[in-house]
This record gives structure tokens, sequence and C-alpha cells, in this order.
């Protein structure tokens, strides 16, 4: 039989479990309809997460250290060969991104907005590294032309259809949404400071982030004011 209190099986009669030391029934217990009390489920359940987190957290570790030995192995084959051209500065820049895509976004325990918010604001800087590196002034600049204002169009385009699919969880997080959609205006901002030579997908890309922001206070308004007194604890 089980103790109903504390889940443990009982081989003989007792008149208190050994375990939790609460009195026991000798109702029959089906074994195959056995139901374990919350709490148990709710340990067994955690243990399988923490084993789960060990394993995952493993690997990037594993990747995190072959990061690190290949990335200072190509910077001294660099500078060795060519230091006039830094090739291996796009190896350390895609690896530390892929880095950043197990360990933060394929891995993490965080919410959906946290991991598209975070792959913005990468994603970002990484192209701007980029563009810094292998481009410059009175270029074409087709990095900044196309994938930055992308990365922020996709962005605020997949937060907003899971805040459509998943409205009452959403609503508690819309204060990511319109801070992405306030980055927004990186793409435009850096089409004219960079004077690249096609600026209309920075300024659809910013321009879609508005309509977000317009959408949002009208549609959420009063969650984002819950969710700002939450955060100040007003």
């Amino acid at each position: 039989m089980y103790c109903r209190a504390c889940g443990v099986k009982i081989g003989c009669r007792a008149e208190r479990c050994p375990l939790c030391k609460g009195e026991l029934s000798y109702t029959p217990v089906p074994t195959d309809r056995y139901i374990p009390p919350a709490h148990l489920t709710e340990e067994v359940a955690f243990k399988k997460g923490t084993i789960k987190k060990r394993r995952t957290d493993v690997i990037a570790q594993a990747y995190f250290v072959f990061f690190v030995v290949t990335t200072c192995m190509l910077i001294l084959i660099n500078i060795y060969t060519n230091p006039k051209q830094l090739w291996s500065m796009i190896y350390m820049v895609v690896a530390g991104y892929i880095y950043y895509c197990i360990r933060y976004t394929v891995i993490a325990q965080s919410n959906f907005h946290a991991r598209i918010f975070g792959q913005a604001i990468v994603n970002t800087v990484v192209i701007l590294l980029l563009w810094r590196l292998y481009s410059g002034p009175g270029q074409n600049n087709w990095i900044l032309i196309t994938w930055l204002p992308i990365t922020y169009f996709l962005s605020e385009l997949l937060i907003g259809i899971y805040a459509l699919l998943n409205f009452k969880e959403a609503r508690k997080k819309m204060i990511s949404l319109l801070i992405l959609c306030i980055f927004g205006v990186i793409p435009v901002v850096t089409a004219y400071v960079a004077d690249v030579s096609v600026k209309w997908p920075a300024i659809a890309a910013s321009a879609f982030s508005g309509v977000v922001i317009v959408v949002t206070l009208i549609v959420g308004r009063n969650h984002l004011v819950d969710e700002l007194k939450r955060f100040f604890h007003v």
C-alpha cells in the first residue's frame, strides 16, 4: 500500500507511516491508478529540469571552450600570415553569435519576448561590427541596407504574432515589445549617419516600429501601466 500523505510505499501493516508519521488507512489503492501528491510531482519535475539544465550547460561550456581555442589560433595565424586583413574577426563574430544562440536562445529558460529581444540587440551589434570592419562611409553598405532593417522588422513581427496568439500571457510582457520598437529607430538613424545609397528599407522598418508602438499603446495601455507600476513598485 501507499501513504496518501507522502506517497511512500509500505510493505507491512502499520498504524503510522514510517516516513511522515501520518496515520495510515488500509483502503486498497490500485497501484496502476495511484496518483502521487502534488508536492512529489513538482519535486520530480524540478529534478528532471535540473538534470536537463546541467546537460545543456555542459554543451554550452564545451562550445565556449572550442570557440575560445579556435579563435585564439585563427587570430595568431591571421597576424602571422596577413596582419593587414583581419579575416579572423569574421570567424570570431560568427562563432560568438552562434554561442549566444546556443546559450541564450536555444537552451535558455527565459520567455519568448526576452529571446527575440536579445537576438535583435545582438544582431545589431554583430551587423554594426561587420560594417565597421569591412565597409565604410561612401560605400554601398549592403549589410546596413538589408540585414539591419530585416532584423528589426522580423523581430517585431514575431513578437507581435506571439502576442496575438498568446494575448493573456503576452500582455504581461508588452513593455519588452515597446522597448524593442523604440530601438527600431536604429536602422533609419544608421542609414542616414552612414549615408547608405538605399534608405527606403531602413525607413520602412522604422515606420513599422512606429506603427507597432501606436498599436501597442492603444491596445495594451492598461497592461503597460500595470507593468510599469510593478517594475517601479508603485
